[in-house]
């Protein structure tokens, strides 16, 4: 388990880390980048994720983040906001932040899927930032079919009326 740990510690804390723009000053933080390439409509886009854990000593807290319709991937996209989530909820825990909420008018923009290169923060705080890119070269692209408006679904129900499940195929052979 150790050994899991420290990878995901070097993904934000080495130099040339893909996760390392969630590099906090007060806290360690250790996480892991993704992103995959999608097709919605026969618009390719990517869905950038970033799941990260801190305190490393000691976790208090795990975060996940998923975006879909990124151009970006994992670290520049999702990594800024699950490290804003901890440094926020880290902060607060010691009395350095005080949660302010707000109401927001909704967002009306002309094109609202536009896709996100990266997120920034203006005030980046305890953001140390990385330049990171991820490799996702032919070896590790994993391309997903989005659902469409023209999707056809070829799954049978899978119980009859009374809940019980009918055998599609012969019964597997005990080993």
């Amino acid at each position: 388990m150790e050994l899991v740990r420290r990878g995901l510690w070097k993904v934000v804390n080495e130099d040339g880390g893909t996760g390392g723009r969630a590099r906090l000053k007060e806290w360690v933080v250790a996480g892991k980048t993704g992103t995959a390439q999608a097709t919605d409509r026969g618009h390719e886009e990517n869905v950038a994720w970033f799941a990260c854990f801190a305190p490393y000593d000691h976790p208090k807290y795990v975060v996940a983040v998923m975006v879909q319709g990124a151009s970006g991937h994992g670290g520049e996209v999702a990594g800024p906001i699950a490290t804003r989530i901890l440094e926020r909820a880290l902060a607060e825990d010691e009395g350095k932040f005080d949660m302010q909420v707000a109401w927001l008018a909704p967002a009306h923009k002309p094109n609202p899927l536009q896709l996100i290169k990266s997120v920034t923060y203006h005030d980046t705080g305890g953001n140390l930032g990385s330049d990171d890119e991820e490799d996702v070269g032919d070896s590790q692209a994993a391309t997903a079919q989005m659902a469409s408006s023209d999707a056809s679904p070829d799954v049978e129900p899978e119980a009859d009326s009374q809940g019980k499940v009918r055998r599609r195929g012969p019964a597997p052979v005990a080993r």
